[in-house]
């Protein structure tokens, strides 16, 4: 799995916390988790996946802060042009305005 590089499971009603592991999948350039039951924090982990473009988190149960120096914030600003998640329920200094 290691040199996946698209991954999309949205819509299908999954549950649970996001796999802190998706931060092991270094090659991963888009991966799409909306519109589904995940709950908890966006994993710190995905700040690892230095390729990704496109990080979709927005129609869960997902309440988080994250700040500017927080790894995923970085890894927003050098590679990925989307990161979509609620901004009313994921407070982001990189992508909420």
């Amino acid at each position: 799995l290691q040199h996946l590089g698209s991954l999309s499971l949205y819509n299908n009603q999954l549950e649970g916390a996001i796999p802190t592991e998706f931060g092991l999948l270094t090659n991963m350039v888009f991966l799409r988790l909306e519109n589904n039951e995940l709950n908890g924090t966006v994993p710190r982990e995905l700040g690892n996946l230095s390729k990704i473009n496109k990080l979709s988190l927005f129609g869960n149960f997902i309440n988080d802060v994250i700040g500017t120096e927080d790894p995923l914030c970085v890894a927003v600003r050098s590679s990925m042009s989307t990161l979509a998640v609620d901004c009313n329920m994921v407070e982001c200094a990189c992508c909420c305005r």
